[in-house]
C-alpha cells in the first residue's frame, strides 16, 4: 500500500536514500499486510448501526469542491452523503466521486471498525478515481483523508494516525511525531515497520499506528502478526502510551472538527447554504 501525507500542505516529498531515517523496515516477507488486514477487520469493533442520508444533488461540502478543482474533476460527479454511526451524535459526510474505486459501503464499513477515538479527528472521507495519484490515499492538515484506492483497515489507520499526530495532544510540537519522546523511542528499537516509514518521523509515525492499534486491539497483540514484533516494541508502546485513551473501541466521540461550509457544485459562490437541520437535504 502506498500512502502520503498531503505534499502540497507540507511542502515535503519523500526523501533521497540518503535522508532516510536509519532503521529498516521489517522485510515485507516477515509483515504479512493482508493478514493484518484482515484480523483488524475481523476483530475490531464495529460503531453499531450505522446510516447513510444522501444530500439533495448540488451541494457539497467546500473542502469536497475544493478537491474536485485541484483534480480538476466536475463536482457534479460526486454523491454526498451523511453517515451516521451509533457511537456519535453528529455526522461525517462522505464525498465520492462516481469513478472512486472506494465504492459506498466500503468507507463506511472500514470507517466504522476505525475506533471511534480516532475517527472523530477526521473531518471528510473521500473517494477519488485511481488514476489522480501514485498514492493510495492522502490525509491533509485540515483533517480529511482522502482514498484512490479501496480501502483496508491498515491504509486507513495509517492516515488518521496523521490526524492524530496534528491534532489529537498538545504541548509536543507541531507534531507528536517531531517530540524528543518519539524519537526516543525510535532509537531504543533496531527497525521501522516498513521501509516506507523511513521516510519521515511523521511516516514512521503512521505506520507505527496501525502496529499500535493491532496490539491494543487483536487477540495477541501485534505480536499475533509477525514475529519481528520486538524489533519496534518501543515506537508502538509509546503510540499506546500517549494515545490510548484514543485507540481502543468501544466508547462515544468526544471531540470533533467542524464540517467545511456547505456551497453548490456549480458556479464560483462561496456562500454556505443555510439550513437549520445537520442534514442538508431535509432543507
Amino acid at each position: 500500500m502506498k500512502f502520503d501525507v498531503f505534499a502540497a500542505s507540507l511542502a515535503m516529498a519523500i526523501p533521497a536514500l540518503a535522508d532516510l531515517l536509519p532503521h529498516a523496515g521489517i522485510p515485507d516477507d516477515q509483515f504479512n499486510y493482508g493478514k493484518m488486514a484482515a484480523h483488524l477487520e475481523h476483530q475490531l469493533g464495529f460503531a453499531g448501526s450505522y446510516s447513510r442520508d444522501y444530500w439533495v444533488h448540488g451541494w457539497l461540502p467546500q473542502s469536497c469542491k475544493d478537491m474536485a478543482n485541484e483534480f480538476g474533476l466536475d463536482p457534479n460527479d460526486f454523491t454526498v452523503f451523511s453517515a451516521h454511526y451509533a457511537d456519535c451524535d453528529r455526522a461525517w459526510i462522505f464525498c465520492r466521486h462516481k469513478d472512486s474505486a472506494a465504492d459506498e459501503g466500503n468507507m463506511l464499513e472500514m470507517f466504522g471498525r476505525t475506533p471511534v477515538g480516532m475517527r472523530q479527528f477526521v473531518r471528510h472521507l473521500v473517494g477519488l478515481p485511481s488514476y489522480l495519484s501514485k498514492w493510495d490515499a492522502q490525509a491533509t492538515p485540515s483533517g480529511d483523508v482522502r482514498f484512490f484506492s479501496r480501502i483496508d483497515m491498515p491504509l486507513l489507520l495509517h492516515e488518521v494516525s496523521h490526524s492524530m499526530d496534528w491534532y489529537a495532544l498538545s504541548g509536543y510540537g507541531d507534531t507528536f511525531s517531531s517530540s524528543r519522546i518519539w524519537s526516543d523511542a525510535y532509537y531504543r528499537d533496531s527497525h521501522t515497520p516498513s521501509e516506507y516509514g523511513r521516510a519521515n518521523w511523521m511516516e514512521d509515525f503512521a505506520e507505527v499506528g496501525k502496529c499500535g492499534v493491532a496490539d491494543a486491539n487483536l487477540a495477541g497483540g501485534f505480536g499475533s502478526i509477525t514475529d519481528w514484533w520486538p524489533t519496534i516494541q518501543n515506537q508502538y508502546m509509546a503510540y499506546e502510551w500517549y494515545f490510548g485513551a484514543f485507540i481502543k473501541s468501544g466508547g462515544s466521540c468526544t471531540r470533533r472538527f467542524a464540517n467545511s461550509a456547505t456551497v453548490q457544485m456549480s458556479g464560483n459562490s462561496k456562500r454556505a447554504y443555510e439550513c437549520s437541520t445537520p442534514d442538508k437535504h431535509h432543507c
